[in-house]
């Protein structure tokens, strides 16, 4: 938990989701984060413009919906 603390404040500048269900989001401290997928669980989820949301499913992949 302490690392993440360092970026309590931080803006996000990119962040990209991939096919494979992996995410990296990249702050404006230059740190960046990786989330791989895992095996059984919704790794991520995350919301955009227009109702947007993006779902990295169990295993690996990602769903959009609107």
């Amino acid at each position: 938990m302490a690392p993440a603390l360092a970026l309590f404040g931080a803006t996000i500048v990119s962040s990209v989701a991939l096919k494979s269900g992996a995410l990296r989001l990249v702050f404006d401290t230059g740190t960046y984060l990786n989330v791989e997928p895992d095996l059984r669980y919704e790794a991520w989820s995350t919301g955009g413009p227009d109702d947007l949301l993006f779902i990295c499913l169990p295993g690996g992949g990602l769903s959009i919906f609107r």
